[in-house]
């Protein structure tokens, strides 16, 4: 061979080469894009979540406040239950001869339906309460688990963008000693 065909030879090796680079550069381009947009859907998702999770801790908060008021109600009912007993039985006879037995039977029944009211709603309540905190656990979870998939996505494509830099210096760099070589 000649010295030109060497020269033709190696210009087209590197037109391959250079081909090659930027097939390669393309690919790594689509996929640092494609990263980014994965990191962005992610980031919407954790944004509404957040916003479900922070709606479902509110819930649980309020449903906690209800449940302490009634919690006070029982007990407040229970001590005027005990205030009238007390009455009742520290009036003497006089007083309770003066309330009839069906007068009577009717207060305690007014007084045991109250109670089981309160005491039907209290638990309806805590149910609600329990049911909220499951769902705001669930939601809590979910947020964990999309926040450790942008973290990954983040993470593969800061790999992604330093390998495309390394390549691109290795490049510049190959191409300087080839400037080298010829002269």
């Amino acid at each position: 061979m000649t010295n030109a065909e060497d020269q033709k030879l190696t210009i087209e090796e590197i037109i391959a080469q250079i081909k090659q680079e930027e097939d390669l550069k393309e690919m790594m381009e689509n996929s640092a894009q494609e990263l980014k947009n994965t990191i962005e859907n992610m980031d919407d998702k954790y944004t509404a979540l957040d916003d479900e999770g922070n709606e479902w801790k509110t819930r649980y908060e309020t449903q906690i406040e209800i449940n302490n008021r009634l919690n006070w109600q029982v007990g407040d009912l229970k001590r005027k239950l005990q205030e009238k007993n007390y009455r009742v039985s520290g009036a003497g006879k006089r007083e309770i001869d003066e309330i009839s037995g069906s007068k009577l039977r009717s207060m305690v029944k007014q007084l045991e339906r109250e109670k089981v009211g309160t005491v039907s709603q209290q638990r309806n309540l805590e149910w609600r309460l329990d049911q909220e905190s499951k769902a705001l656990h669930k939601a809590l979870d979910k947020r964990k688990r999309y926040q450790t998939g942008i973290a990954e996505a983040s993470y593969n494509l800061s790999s992604y963008q330093r390998l495309q830099r390394s390549d691109e210096i290795r490049r510049y760099q190959l191409g300087q000693n080839r400037v080298i070589k010829r002269r």
